[in-house]
């Protein structure tokens, strides 16, 4: 009977510390994602004043800077990502025939980091296209 309380106990302990290393890598792609969201306006305004000005114009160089810091910005939330990616296969791996509460809590990080992701990928896209 220790045993399994013992067992119990365990997976509790498990439930948290994933819930807090779940947490704590929305919450960085979070803080990354909203400082992208802040220099976004500046970097669009930057790329729009360069549009049509030589490639080595000071206008053309300011919004080549201000793309290198969203692109900064970005990989702190890409790098969440793969942090992300890495705890659900290998939790898939460890249970890949129940989809586990584990499996869906991280899945569900998964898709919140991977949609701001998303939006920063679109823009820099947008920004570099915009540029050229």
């Amino acid at each position: 009977h220790n045993r399994k309380l013992v067992a119990e106990v365990e997976d509790l302990h498990i439930g948290i510390a994933l819930q807090a290393r779940l947490a704590g890598l929305v919450e960085a792609a979070n803080k990354a994602h909203a400082g992208f969201v802040a220099k976004r306006g500046g970097a669009q305004s930057a790329v729009s004043r360069a549009r049509g000005s030589g490639i080595a114009s000071e206008s053309w160089i300011a919004a080549q800077v201000a793309i290198a810091d969203l692109i900064s910005l970005r990989s702190s939330a890409v790098t969440a990502l793969a942090e992300l990616d890495q705890i659900y296969v290998a939790q898939r791996y460890a249970d890949s025939v129940a989809e586990t509460p584990s499996a869906e809590a991280i899945a569900s990080a998964l898709a919140k980091v991977e949609a701001m992701v998303d939006e920063e990928n679109a823009t820099l896209d947008s920004l570099g296209s915009r540029l050229r």
